[in-house]
């Protein structure tokens, strides 16, 4: 009987752990420098504990789960600063502490060499001791890496090069991120946008630049009427169905709808949830992706919609196909069922957008 009591304690000892730390990487790196989790903590606090005489910083979600634990390299006002992208900066702090604690098999300068990681000036070690007259930038090639460099006055003093990987940055394998797309659509926020608009006729307006994805016909514009006075508002009318459609993922309104997903995971599995249209904008704003729309297919009942929500930040793509009941204008309780690929990496987008999709998006509302 003890045996199995003590065998129920240590499973359940995991469960908790599990479920206060964001990741199993994250759980295993404090258990690596012995930082006992602080249920108190909101947000980031900094020199939260020590490691071989470095200061640790760490972050918590409002749920008190643990999102990242580093190397304090980085001050609380540059990760919180609108232009600059937090994740990667948490990703360098954590790497840090990474190669700090690496204590298995493979040599460390293997780890670096898998990770596609480089130390174009410097070594890793100067993550651990850069001096606060330092300055930083970072910046990003195209989707494909990011350039983050030191500068003491002019000399460069450290310049690391590493991929654009989602799975990389935020120390997250697709398998784990792939279950966590509820909590992240539901815990994300509105932000403010704005726009300029361009005429494509006498009362129709939509945003200015335009950007496409593979073809014209999906792309992100978001549509308006001029009404008499000269003002624009969100087109939203069964004289325009499909724009109006189009504006329900680009753009929050009074609109809401319950959106049931049925997302694609590892192993050939789904899992099913809900969520509602609010909440994905939200989710979508506060990432900084761009959301594309254009029309797959239509039925006797439903408008298609292939909506693809990309972000660059972190090089992977959010996949959905989306049927909008015909009703959905006058239909304020109106269901989209959604099916969904979530975390596609950027570069296998293109091989399954013109497996599955290219084929039957529609030309007619380019």
């Amino acid at each position: 009987m003890r045996k199995v009591v003590i065998v129920i304690f240590l499973v359940f000892c995991g469960i908790i752990s599990a479920q206060t730390c964001k990741s199993k990487l994250l759980d295993d790196l404090c258990i690596a420098v012995d930082y006992q989790l602080d249920s108190a903590i909101v947000g980031d606090s900094m020199n939260a504990w020590q490691y071989k005489g470095h200061a640790l910083c760490v972050t918590y979600s409002t749920k008190h789960e643990l999102e990242h634990i580093g190397i304090q390299i980085f001050d609380k006002s540059l990760k919180n600063d609108k232009y600059m992208n937090s994740d990667v900066l948490r990703f360098i702090e954590r790497y840090a502490l990474e190669l700090l604690t690496w204590n298995k098999l493979i040599p460390l300068s293997r780890k670096i060499y898998d990770d596609k990681v480089g130390f174009l000036k410097g070594e890793w070690q100067n993550l651990l001791s850069i001096p606060d007259t330092a300055q930083f930038s970072l910046n990003r090639q195209d989707n494909k890496g990011y350039f983050a460099t030191w500068t003491v006055n002019t000399d460069t003093i450290l310049e690391m090069a590493f991929p654009i990987s989602f799975e990389l940055l935020l120390g997250i394998q697709k398998v784990e991120i792939e279950r966590m797309l509820l909590s992240k659509v539901k815990s994300a926020h509105p932000r403010a946008t704005d726009m300029d608009l361009e005429a494509i006729d006498s009362i129709v307006y939509r945003t200015n630049p335009i950007q496409y994805y593979e073809i014209k016909s999906l792309n992100n514009c978001r549509y308006y009427l001029l009404d008499s006075n000269k003002v624009e508002h969100l087109l939203f009318s069964q004289q325009y169905p499909v724009y109006s459609a189009y504006n329900l993922f680009e753009q929050e309104s009074d609109y809401d709808a319950i959106l049931m997903v049925d997302q694609a995971v590892y192993g050939f599995n789904t899992i099913n949830y809900s969520f509602t249209l609010r909440e994905w904008l939200w989710y979508c704003d506060e990432n900084n992706m761009t959301v594309y729309c254009g029309l797959e297919n239509e039925t006797e009942t439903a408008y298609v919609l292939l909506v693809l929500a990309e972000c660059k930040d972190l090089a992977f793509n959010h996949i959905l196909s989306v049927a909008v009941p015909k009703d959905f204008i006058t239909n304020k309780n109106a269901i989209f069922a959604v099916k969904m690929n979530a975390f596609v990496p950027t570069h296998n987008v293109k091989n399954l957008y013109d497996t599955n999709y290219k084929k039957s998006t529609a030309k007619e509302y380019e």
